[in-house]
């Protein structure tokens, strides 16, 4: 006889089973009833069922719902929760969410996860957390990763804000308050003397970080030789190489048949007679850097109407040319070939 599905509240194994407590409806046919099944047949089939419909010949409900093993592990939406962790949710395939967490109203930060220690007991102290803020404005609300700092002082409790998700799409690291540029989403990086990228692969280190008022870019940081530092742009339907940085010199690579290319563009955007310089230094044994020698422009305030110098040694001119002349040693140029 189908004894397993009768009766609506039934507490004691079942004839010839280790089935204990049922509650709900009569299951017999096709009724549903809400459903708690102790399983206790023995070893690891020990457990608890909470479900609907009717008990099956297993002992437990047709549909269940939560599952609580002997081993104190629970599952949501599985009868089999995992041994490597204690709550185990499976969810339903949908675009529904498997987890849902309400900690906080409107405008309040609130603490919605805590990682905590078996070791430290009720006392709960140096944990990490994840907090949150919900707010009507996008870049007020955010998801904040929040870790232990390391404090041994009382009561223990600090923590630093490591990363901080904004509404806006900007991102924190090290800082609460990450850069917020309109139009643009931003990945701010705050450290004690500044922040820093760090690209690995096939086992070299690259980095991209600021050291007080430096901006600087490393190839191959670790040391060695051979490194190279690239830039590349879409050269039409594939990624072209532009400009190469070795080992004390600088590559600029140009693949279009074109007169001027490829080209270094030295521009001085004062609106004055001013012009460029390429500057040539050299460096004595304290450090002391000084100007070999230049190549420079001046003079002019439209097309065609700039005059290049070339200056060595005293930094006196070498030479000077302007409109198909030359100069040496003068400053108007007044030497001209045929051409």
């Amino acid at each position: 006889s189908n004894n397993y599905n009768e009766g609506r509240l039934k507490i004691g194994g079942f004839p010839g089973t280790g089935y204990g407590l049922l509650i709900g409806y009569d299951n017999r046919g096709s009724g549903r009833g809400n459903i708690v099944n102790a399983n206790n047949s023995g070893g690891a089939a020990n457990r608890i069922n909470i479900g609907f419909g009717a008990i099956t010949s297993s002992g437990a409900p047709t549909t269940e719902v939560v599952t609580i093993n002997q081993d104190g592990k629970v599952g949501v939406g599985t009868d089999t929760p995992t041994s490597n962790a204690k709550l185990d949710i499976w969810g339903d395939g949908s675009a529904y969410p498997t987890l849902r967490l309400g900690t906080e109203v409107y405008q309040t930060e609130g603490e919605d996860i805590r990682f905590g220690r078996t070791d430290i007991g009720a006392t709960d102290i140096r944990y990490h957390s994840i907090t949150s803020f919900h707010d009507a404005t996008a870049g007020a609300n955010y998801l904040k990763f929040k870790v232990h700092d390391g404090s041994s002082s009382a009561p223990y409790q600090s923590q630093a804000t490591v990363l901080t998700l904004l509404g806006d799409g900007n991102v924190g690291i090290g800082t609460d308050l990450p850069t917020n540029s309109s139009g643009y989403s931003t990945l701010s990086i705050n450290g004690a003397t500044g922040g820093q990228i760090e690209l690995r692969g096939s086992g070299k280190k690259h980095y991209i970080w600021t050291n007080n008022d430096a901006m600087n870019i490393a190839a191959g940081y670790q040391g060695g030789s051979g490194y190279q530092l690239k830039v590349y742009t879409d050269g039409g339907g594939t990624t072209t190489e532009r400009v190469r940085i070795g080992d004390g010199y600088v590559s600029i690579l140009d693949d279009t048949a074109a007169y001027y290319k490829p080209a270094l563009n030295i521009k001085n955007t004062s609106h004055s007679a001013y012009g460029g310089a390429i500057i040539f230094t050299g460096e004595v044994s304290n450090g002391t850097e000084y100007t070999q020698a230049r190549i420079r422009t001046y003079g002019g305030t439209g097309a065609g109407d700039g005059t290049l110098a070339i200056e060595a040694g005293d930094l006196n001119e070498v030479a000077r040319f302007k409109s198909g002349k030359m100069s040496i040693g003068g400053l108007v140029p007044t030497i001209s070939g045929a051409k």
